[in-house]
């Protein structure tokens, strides 16, 4: 419990967890930032419990969603848009981070997604804050770990495999199939917005083939 409550405080203490994390990047090794994903996403993931036993216009939806909207916030702005440029003692490592995001963001996407517009539900301004980030107000930088995943994706699986690397070709797998249920999400998400019809940056970016993660086996990220 004990440690518990120190990732968690970390979690929602930006300077201390930018301090952390620059910390790791020096060594390579991702032992926190990792635990610190995994808090984080625990947090949302029981967050659907909690609109089954508190009435939706309570005070506690809205204390609850500020206290997970600073981790996500962080995360995106911190660790989401810098970790393909980050060394790598272990490979393993830059998978598991990027698909731990994904899998919270396709969590607050598809669960904790208002049931008719962006405006309402218990946690609309946490569902607007990943819209906003991944499709409304997209940027290069935040796209960049999807579009760059997807685009490497054919050449590295037999690069991985010919090394003998199976454990990194297997976390390769699962970060694609999270990173892929997120952009199905996301482009699902514009459609029922009513948004333009004209193609988003993410659209764009997949057609074509941009791939600044080409990077990803440079050796002296690991």
């Amino acid at each position: 419990m004990v440690v518990h409550s120190f990732y968690y405080s970390l979690a929602l203490t930006r300077l201390s967890a930018s301090a952390a994390l620059a910390a790791e990047c020096i060594t390579g090794y991702y032992t926190m930032t990792l635990t610190l994903l995994n808090i984080v996403q625990q947090l949302i993931y029981k967050a659907p419990s909690s609109i089954l036993t508190v009435p939706a216009n309570n005070k506690f939806h809205q204390v609850k969603e500020e206290v997970m909207l600073r981790p996500v916030r962080f995360v995106l702005s911190e660790i989401w848009v810098e970790h393909l440029g980050w060394m790598y003692t272990q490979l393993g490592d830059r998978f598991a981070i990027g698909r731990r995001i994904s899998a919270f963001l396709v969590e607050i996407l598809k669960t904790l997604s208002p049931s008719s517009g962006l405006t309402d539900g218990p946690f609309a301004a946490l569902n607007q804050y990943v819209a906003d980030r991944l499709l409304f107000k997209a940027t290069t930088s935040t796209i960049n770990p999807l579009v760059s995943s997807i685009a490497v994706g054919e050449s590295l699986f037999p690069t991985l495999s010919n090394a003998c690397r199976q454990g990194d070709a297997r976390s390769f797998a699962f970060l694609l199939e999270s990173h892929l249920q997120l952009i199905s999400l996301v482009l699902n998400y514009k459609q029922r917005s009513s948004i333009s019809a004209e193609p988003c940056l993410l659209e764009q970016a997949l057609c074509a083939r941009v791939s600044g993660g080409a990077n990803l086996l440079d050796t002296r990220s690991y």
